[in-house]
């Protein structure tokens, strides 16, 4: 299982900065495994946080799969109440990833997302440090599966541990299903 410490600190938002534009070929690998400094993901914004997370998801799973690399990021809502994403990759094979979200002024944090790399076992549940950062900042926490599935971890969601069987083992201790979300089918539709 790929177990997986989201840390963020208040003290690594960096407030009233302006973001650096990804370009789409961007290569978003790390120089060392240390803190990974999301960056503005597009021009594009979304009307929720879903359909945010799903773009993100679908323009980065493939080589997260390949790499055996997670992505992760943040959604953030502008002035304007539309939602978009930034993004930074850890390093291949790397069980925990540090990040940071620059919340540039006029916006405000509204969720996080992540891959979880290669297929493998229990990389479609949170693990629980990824239940951790739900618990520690209480915000969603996104999970775009290897198999493309979109959940969310929420706060509410701490208090269950749902969990399917067949995995042919326990899962890890603190480990957590969290709840599908329905695929948006544009920029304005699904789950906030």
């Amino acid at each position: 299982m790929v177990r997986m410490s989201m840390v963020f600190a208040t003290s690594m938002v960096v407030l009233g900065t302006s973001l650096v534009t990804l370009p789409a070929a961007a290569n978003l690998v790390p120089p060392s495994c240390g803190l990974v400094e999301t960056v503005r993901w597009g021009e594009m914004d979304f009307a929720t946080v879903s359909a945010a997370v799903e773009a993100l998801g679908s323009a980065h799973l493939e080589r997260s799969l390949a790499s055996d690399r997670e992505f992760v990021g943040g959604v953030l809502r502008d002035s304007r109440g539309r939602f978009w994403g930034t993004v930074g990759a850890g390093c291949s094979g790397q069980d925990t990833v540090t990040f940071a979200v620059a919340v540039p002024t006029g916006t405000t944090l509204a969720a996080f997302w992540h891959t979880h790399g290669a297929k493998g076992l229990f990389r479609d549940l949170f693990s629980p440090d990824d239940a951790e950062l739900v618990r520690g900042t209480g915000m969603a926490f996104y999970l775009v599966t290897p198999d493309g599935d979109l959940k969310v971890l929420e706060p509410r969601d701490l208090k269950t541990r749902t969990l399917r069987p067949g995995y042919g083992r326990p899962p890890p201790r603190g480990a957590l299903a969290g709840r599908t979300v329905e695929a948006v089918t544009n920029g304005d539709g699904g789950a906030t």
